[in-house]
């Protein structure tokens, strides 16, 4: 499709990119390569870098994913980890986060594995033990959880 110029860009959206994948990807006139542990943010922000005439995630790639230390979260697995402590059933988290049950249920094999539990409700009290509670995708401490950092107003307590 490349070669026969029928489409103007292709994204690689995967799980994974070694060093030969992307020489690869480079060779065959790939746009770009986003990882599956990217955030919605990240991964719309690559997208539109592509439309615009960039490459993205061709060089740089493997070294963000190989510097993270094995029980590491990624972007990704803090989002359902957040979405999975406010009780979201894998279908739920999948619709918020644009992603298909079976993504979202290798996203919390792999939480589970990192965080070294067995469900969800280990995995909810793992995050719950670190004061840390879910804002927007993002960790913050349950401290700094009381006033919205953007507006300084007195955001609602969550339970527990």
């Amino acid at each position: 499709m490349i070669a026969e110029r029928k489409v103007r860009h292709v994204v690689l959206y995967t799980f994974d990119a070694a060093e030969e994948f992307l020489t690869i990807a480079r060779d065959i006139g790939v746009s770009g390569v986003v990882l599956k542990s990217a955030t919605g943010d990240v991964l719309a922000t690559a997208l539109e870098r592509v439309v615009a005439g960039e490459r993205v995630g061709l060089d740089d790639v493997v070294r963000a994913t190989r510097s993270r230390t094995s029980k590491d979260l990624s972007p990704r697995e803090q989002e359902v980890l957040a979405l999975l402590a406010l009780g979201r059933t894998n279908a739920e988290i999948g619709e918020q986060l644009f992603l298909s049950v079976d993504t979202v249920k290798t996203y919390v094999r792999r939480v589970f594995a990192k965080l070294g539990v067995n469900n969800r409700t280990q995995a909810a009290m793992h995050a719950a033990e670190r004061s840390l509670t879910p804002r927007n995708g993002a960790w913050i401490s349950r401290e700094a959880h009381g006033r919205d950092a953007s507006s300084g107003h007195q955001r609602p307590q969550l339970p527990g």
